[in-house]
């Protein structure tokens, strides 16, 4: 019974959100839907995607770092789905780069769904009577496999996508869908405080991100006296196929950053720029979610930006709340 509790919850929120597409699923899509809100398919049964991509907190969980399986929290936070159909680059380091690629990610790694292997996720499905009904339905006669299960959470997680804001109205014309403080907050974010530089305004319903990789100093240890050490961790991990699992657990492996994707050491500590659509909601804020506050979060990243191109600066506190404003139209 807490299991079906949790699974129909986990359905009634996702429904209520508003933030899905408009209009019926589609029934791959439809099944996708049940495989992301099933907690079934976890080692212990307590853990659905669902569970760190929650509706209200934009399809991220709202705390620091993410609790999986393994009931440890680990050294990342959970990163919004919203609109991740447009995504570049999957986690916080980039490390996939194609969401049918990333599925199995989460769902194999035993500190979040808590599989050991792909077999495991495969077989779990495979003994839930009503899923292999319902895959048959979209897929006819035939084995649920790896593809199959990818594809239908794919398909699923393509319809993510966030809802029209005031911003988007302004953009297409609507001068009075920002009031007074927000435009201001704007003409900070595009002009003193540089914000436009990696969070970009492109075409009509922007996504504000430049979808690449910058060190900006927030980070959740220090990592520089023992980098060699921690580099030759990440490395014996990647070779031996479980790097997903110690960036989970080790903070330091974490920090490293796009590194782990790339081995370039100017990509060291370099996380991704997240799109600032619901920012309101993502809180905390940055990749190890250190920053409680949306305005603790754009004093740091002015400054530490400003910092870099040599330009050091302050904002005010009102200046700061009226970027504060904007980006809660967002």
């Amino acid at each position: 019974m807490k299991l079906l509790t949790t699974w129909m919850l986990a359905g009634f929120l996702l429904a209520a959100s508003g933030l899905s597409i408009s209009g019926e699923l589609t029934p791959e899509q439809n099944l996708g839907r049940k495989l992301f809100l099933d907690v079934r398919i976890s080692s212990n049964g307590l853990v659905a995607c669902a569970t760190c991509h929650q509706p209200d907190h934009a399809f991220s969980d709202g705390k620091a770092t993410s609790i999986g399986a393994g009931l440890v929290a680990g050294s990342r936070k959970s990163p919004s789905l919203l609109d991740v159909g447009s995504a570049k680059a999957l986690f916080w380091d980039g490390r996939q780069t194609s969401l049918l690629a990333q599925v199995f990610d989460p769902l194999t790694n035993p500190f979040e769904h808590g599989f050991e292997n792909e077999r495991q996720v495969i077989d779990r499905v495979r003994s839930l009577p009503d899923l292999a009904a319902d895959f048959q339905k979209v897929y006819g006669a035939g084995s649920i496999d790896k593809q199959k299960i990818a594809s239908a959470i794919v398909a699923y997680e393509r319809t993510l996508r966030s809802p029209e804001t005031a911003f988007d109205r302004f953009l297409a014309g609507d001068q009075t869908a920002l009031d007074a403080a927000q435009r201001r907050g704007y003409q900070l974010f595009t002009g003193l405080a540089a914000c436009v530089q990696c969070h970009q305004i492109n075409g009509t319903t922007p996504r504000l991100t430049d979808d690449a990789f910058h060190a900006l100093g927030v980070a959740g240890v220090d990592i520089q006296r023992n980098i060699k050490t921690v580099i030759d961790r990440a490395e014996r991990a990647r070779k031996s196929g479980t790097l997903g699992r110690l960036i989970f657990s080790d903070i330091e492996v974490a920090e490293l950053g796009r590194y782990l994707a790339t081995g370039n050491p100017a990509d060291l500590a370099a996380f991704k720029t997240p799109s600032l659509r619901q920012v309101g909601k993502l809180a905390p804020y940055m990749h190890n979610g250190g920053v409680a506050r949306l305005e603790e979060a754009i004093s740091r990243e002015a400054y530490y930006r400003s910092t870099q191109e040599n330009k050091p600066f302050f904002l005010t506190p009102d200046e700061i709340a009226d970027i504060a404003a904007f980006l809660r139209a967002l």
